[in-house]
């Protein structure tokens, strides 16, 4: 582990550059500092020719840029802990070797980041396994059922629209009442 400023990390960091190192141990890692003690850190991770950067603020954890960043972008992914992070970053090292690209996460991704097997997720939604890997490895589907899927892991779908002109998080039924909604209509 490479720090350009020699000081303590944080908690969460010194767990990310631990399991980092443990998982791959030749790969590099820059940690540069923020100014201001509530900033965001930023974190380059290079192992050969695969290349990510994260940023790390202890409000919000760990944002993953698979995309490159700009000047005020966001993290295309966030995540809580250095546990799941890794767990990302895994299955993106993977893609990375395989395809020399990264993709958005698939349902089989989510469920592992989620540490859920099919047999459990199967029960939950009261379906058989093999019905749980076809749903996961369709081309296309109905929301409801990707809805269902994301729900019986205690997760919720938000949909997002691109425009030139704006972005936005959309609702796909007009009387939706869900706590995530009533919150931002109310801000």
């Amino acid at each position: 582990m490479q720090n350009r400023h020699k000081v303590t990390l944080p908690d969460p960091l010194e767990h990310f550059s631990a399991l980092m190192h443990e998982k791959s141990p030749h790969a590099s890692i820059e940690i540069d500092r923020p100014a201001d003690p509530l900033g965001e850190w930023w974190i380059a991770i290079r192992c050969k020719k695969f290349r990510c950067d994260l940023v790390w603020q202890s409000k919000h954890g760990f944002g993953i840029f698979t995309s490159k960043p700009g000047y005020a972008d966001h993290p295309d992914e966030v995540y809580r802990s250095a546990d799941v992070v890794m767990i990302r970053l895994s299955q993106l090292i993977d893609q990375w070797q395989r395809s020399g690209r990264f993709r958005p996460l698939t349902l089989t991704e989510i469920r592992q980041l989620r540490e859920t097997r099919q047999t459990t997720l199967a029960a939950a939604l009261d379906i058989n396994q093999a019905a749980v890997s076809r749903l996961e490895h369709r081309n296309d589907m109905k929301l409801s059922s990707l809805q269902s899927y994301v729900q019986a892991m205690d997760g919720r779908i938000e949909i997002r629209v691109h425009f030139d002109a704006f972005d936005a998080v959309i609702s796909v039924s007009p009387d939706d009442d869900s706590p995530s909604n009533a919150a931002r209509s109310r801000t």
